[in-house]
């Protein structure tokens, strides 16, 4: 798998900078769709890359057929206050936003300025893009959708989408997030002190190796009190490049959430471009009454998702927790084959088999193709 990083100053126009990874297949296809992956709050760009190396390698199978669509690439673009990110714009966060204040549509606002700025030529607005978010990346991505007319998704994916009503469940998941931030460790005396202690931890335990290790690789900054001298610096020392008061600043922003939700309706009432679910196959932080929310069709037209799916075992962080098997899903989206296994009696149904497993279904009545 090729590997690119880029990074975009769309400021003034937007406060911050913003930076991506591209991911290529090494056997490049001629055309093909172009993945926007969109991460959770706490991870990074580069915690995408064993979930699409392994889709490049279920793209490369023999068992795929030439009528198939592939995809071209992949650009994960990082939220400006996340890993190398937050490190890069740490002054102007401290300046523009003061006080843990945040703005919850910046996220989209700053895949919206990255696409736009035609990293090494590309000009997205020809290519068949397909929106893939995490939690409150998903979110934004709904959210990016609606800002702008500059670049038409051909479809959505959301992973646990962070897309609710203000409601009681809501505010219980963003307690929660709080109190698991704020008592998070945040120092470690060198990188392999901190994949050690990570593969123990009961948050980031059950991360894929490959995942931690990009983590650990990208998600970690060089600890700040490594520049004083002896007997005080903390040389080799590492630090979470996402501090807890920037993750905090994310989590706590919810004005992103209405305008998602309202978006999706959009989408699912038009009806041409289709919404795919993926949920977590546990009930560990989102619980069944969201998944619910997201999953109910639009009222006036009562369209909804054109499949539903789970990852069977997996909590919310399955993207870190379980890469293969999410890119199986994700791909047998993208191939159509996904929606052929199962039909769902509705929004609600469940994928009943345990462990790593996966459980696509098509919605009622939809198409599960792209």
């Amino acid at each position: 798998m090729k590997v690119q990083r880029f990074i975009c100053d769309p400021r003034p126009r937007e406060p911050l900078q913003v930076t991506a990874v591209r991911y290529q297949p090494d056997i490049l296809p001629s055309d093909g769709l172009t993945l926007i992956l969109a991460h959770a709050a706490s991870a990074n760009k580069e915690t995408w890359a064993p979930l699409v190396e392994e889709l490049f390698s279920l793209q490369s199978s023999d068992t795929v057929g030439s009528s198939c669509p592939k995809v071209l690439e992949a650009w994960a673009i990082e939220c400006p206050n996340h890993g190398e990110s937050a490190v890069i714009n740490e002054a102007d966060i401290k300046i523009k936003f003061p006080d843990l204040s945040w703005d919850g549509t910046l996220y989209a606002r700053s895949i919206h300025a990255f696409l736009l700025s035609k990293p090494d030529g590309v000009d997205f607005s020809k290519r068949s893009l397909v929106l893939v978010g995490h939690s409150i990346g998903g979110s934004n991505l709904m959210i990016f959708d609606g800002l702008q007319n500059d670049f038409v998704a051909k479809s959505f994916i959301l992973l646990d989408g962070s897309i609710a009503h203000d409601t009681a469940e809501r505010r219980h998941v963003s307690r929660i997030l709080s109190q698991i931030t704020w008592s998070k460790r945040d120092a470690w005396p060198s990188r392999e002190a901190a994949f050690k202690d990570l593969s123990r931890h009961p948050a980031t335990k059950s991360w894929h190796p490959d995942v931690l290790k990009q983590f650990c690789g990208n998600g970690l900054r060089e600890h700040p009190a490594a520049k004083f001298p002896p007997p005080c610096g903390y040389k080799g020392g590492v630090a979470l490049a996402c501090s807890r008061d920037n993750e905090f600043a994310l989590c706590t922003a919810l004005e992103h959430h209405v305008p998602a939700l309202k978006r999706l309706h959009e989408v699912y009432r038009d009806g041409s471009r289709p919404v795919h679910l993926l949920f977590s196959g546990t009930v560990e932080l989102i619980p069944d009454k969201l998944k619910q929310e997201l999953s109910a069709p639009e009222p006036q037209s009562k369209r909804g998702p054109a499949s539903i799916g789970y990852i069977a075992g997996a909590g919310h962080m399955f993207v870190q927790t379980h890469p293969k098997e999410t890119a199986l899903a994700i791909w047998r989206i993208l191939t159509g084959a996904g929606a052929q296994n199962e039909s769902s009696s509705g929004p609600t149904a469940r994928n009943p088999s345990s462990g790593g497993g996966v459980g696509v279904m098509s919605a009622k009545g939809v198409n599960g193709r792209l």
